[in-house]
C-alpha cells in the first residue's frame, strides 16, 4: 500500500519558529507476517535561515 503522511512542529531550541514535513511511503506485504517499507520525508523549517532536511527510511515489521 502507499502512504501519505505530514508532520506539523514548532521547535522550542534555536531560531527555528515553525515546521512542515510532508511524507510519502509504500510497504510491500510479502507475507501475513512479513512487510518492507521505503519512506521519503522532506523537513521543510521556516526561520531566519531557510533550512530542509532530507531523510529516507526504511522497515521491515514481523507480526508474530
Amino acid at each position: 500500500y502507499v502512504r501519505l503522511d505530514a508532520e506539523l512542529y514548532s521547535p522550542d531550541v534555536g531560531k527555528s519558529r515553525f515546521g512542515i514535513a510532508p511524507a510519502f511511503g509504500a510497504e510491500i506485504v510479502i507475507s501475513d507476517q512479513l512487510s518492507a517499507g521505503l519512506q521519503y520525508q522532506h523537513d521543510f523549517i521556516f526561520s531566519d535561515d531557510s533550512i530542509s532536511i532530507n531523510r529516507f527510511t526504511a522497515s521491515l515489521r514481523v507480526n508474530f
